[in-house]
């Protein structure tokens, strides 16, 4: 008996709940992981761990883009999401329709299908393009990690083909596309980083439009420099091999590199043809490391000078004497192709921005901006991410006007220059341009990013749904309590995270003072300022 009874105990010990944490709660520990490392920039992308299943429960495949050994390439459609608390039945059920249904692409990932050089490639390129914030570089909405050791990344459905997809082109349709790869790269190089595979392939139109902007895309070979070194070596030979400068086949590059593959693919949208060409790959390597090709074949006999000198200066095999992206976008070839010919070509009006004029009240829609509580601004933030190219083709020339050095982000003397232009008519006087400034820094560095800029102006130029508020509201609420808590704000603002700061914003729009932000008390200070900009701006002009 007493042996049978110290059985049964101990099969009864047995029988006791596990300490150990159930999926659910690791993958939401991963989850809560992956925002404290990152910024509130970086955290605008989305992301978790799940299992497989949640592909299927939250996108619509709509037709295959790509199917590989490795993975696949889906244009999809976001699904409803169910709610999971009575507390997010307001706004789980309108997620889809923030979408109105657009496309995406969705790239997926099989772990098990992929060597560990890829799938680091893959990390490697999800870390680069969450830092990166340009119209002119493709952007990720999401990243799901499943099991096992699979990745889903939806990104921008980008329809208008790569470059191969237009040829052939005019010089003047060269110049547009080529303005906008070196402002991109620009921007990529004052991040940091060289990509290091620009490259007609990774060069897409946003859309089927003949005046479709152009993103750049694959960040798979991308490295990151030390900003405390503008002359950084690096020592990895990456990139396709044809677009690759001399200094990357013998493992020595810089920033450099990306401006030698510009002049490759500025070669080709010119004239038609490739500068360095062979019957084998070692004899294309072999002219690329003599800097052999021709500007004077019957391909550029009808070509400009200043298009001849352009190429020239980036096909430069001394990466030391090659320009940076800066001062390759101030060619005369620009001056020559878009301002001279400009009345010539009805397809450049939209592409180049710079003739575009800025907005006449841009000062008051910044003030309202400023006036409102800071958990708006970043879920105005989380909207203006989620935009659609499309939407914000007004926003976009308007950055671009502004940020006249061409850097990706707008300094505060080069918004004040662009106001100091206007005169009188932005609706705030020159002692009023740095407060203006300041409510646009929502990220608190110093300058104004893309995101920042149209988060800022949205609301003047598109109606914000009910839809998209809910969507922002659930991608702040990381710990999915149908609320907005002080931990949630801690995961999403990660480095950038303070408790002065975060009490600060919940203090802002507590309105029960619960100490934590319901969705009606955020969908109400959205509903506040919709009483119209045209009243608002009255009042604050009053």
């Amino acid at each position: 008996m007493g042996c049978a009874s110290s059985s049964t105990a101990s099969n009864e010990a047995k029988k006791v709940p596990s300490s150990k944490p159930s999926s659910e709660t690791i993958r939401q520990r991963r989850k809560e992981q992956m925002y404290k490392t990152g910024s509130l920039s970086q955290n605008l992308v989305h992301q978790e761990h799940g299992p497989t299943a949640v592909l299927k429960e939250r996108y619509e495949v709509v037709r295959q883009l790509g199917v590989g050994s490795m993975g696949t390439v889906a244009a999809v459609r976001v699904k409803p999401r169910q709610p999971s608390t009575v507390q997010q039945q307001s706004q789980a059920s309108a997620i889809s329709s923030a979408t109105d249904g657009r496309l995406f692409a969705l790239k997926t990932i099989r772990g098990n299908r992929i060597s560990r050089e890829f799938l680091k490639e893959l990390q490697n390129e999800i870390e680069s393009i969450r830092r990166m914030d340009h119209p002119n570089v493709v952007k990720f909405h999401e990243v799901l990690y499943f099991p096992p050791k699979g990745i889903a990344i939806l990104m921008d459905f980008l329809s208008g083909g790569d470059l191969h997809a237009r040829k052939p082109y005019t010089e003047v349709q060269a110049a547009a596309i080529m303005k906008q790869v070196l402002r991109a790269l620009n921007y990529i190089h004052g991040q940091n980083f060289v990509h290091l595979d620009i490259k007609f392939e990774n060069i897409m139109f946003v859309n089927k439009e003949p005046t479709s902007p152009v993103k750049i895309i694959d960040f798979g070979f991308a490295q990151r420099l030390d900003p405390t070194d503008t002359k950084e070596v690096q020592h990895k030979q990456l990139g396709t091999f044809d677009t690759m400068s001399p200094e990357v086949f013998s493992g020595n590059y810089t920033t450099k590199a990306d401006l030698w593959s510009a002049g490759v693919v500025a070669y080709e949208l010119i004239c038609g043809n490739k500068p360095f060409t062979a019957m084998s790959p070692m004899g294309v390597i072999a002219k690329i490391a003599k800097g052999t090709y021709t500007l004077t074949d019957y391909s550029w006999k009808e070509k400009s000078v200043e298009a001849k000198q352009f190429v020239k200066a980036l096909l430069t095999r001394n990466p030391d004497h090659r320009p940076s992206a800066k001062e390759a976008l101030e060619s005369k070839w620009f001056d020559v192709c878009l301002h001279e010919k400009q009345g010539q070509n009805s397809d450049l009006n939209d592409i180049d921005t710079l003739a575009q004029p800025l907005d006449n009240q841009i000062c008051n829609t910044l003030k309202l901006f400023g006036r409102a509580p800071i958990l708006k601004r970043i879920g105005l933030l989380l909207i203006a991410h989620k935009t659609f190219p499309e939407e914000v083709i007004q926003l976009r020339q308007q950055f671009e006007r502004f940020d006249v050095d061409g850097t990706g982000v707008i300094t505060v003397q080069e918004f004040k220059k662009a106001l100091r232009a206007m005169g009188g008519t932005t609706g705030c006087d020159q002692n009023e341009f740095g407060e203006c400034y300041q409510c646009m820094d929502t990220y608190g560095n110093g300058v104004v990013a893309y995101t920042e800029f149209l988060a800022a102006l949205l609301e003047r130029h598109m109606n914000i749904t009910e839809d998209r508020i809910a969507d922002a509201f659930e991608h702040i609420d990381i710990s999915n309590t149908g609320s907005i808590t002080k931990e949630d704000l801690r995961l999403l603002l990660g480095k950038d995270f303070s408790d002065d700061y975060a009490n600060e914003i919940i203090n802002q729009m507590d309105l029960d003072h619960s100490g934590q932000i319901s969705f009606e008390e955020f969908l109400t200070a959205f509903r506040a300022n919709q009483v119209g900009l045209g009243q608002m701006t009255k009042v604050i002009e009053g």
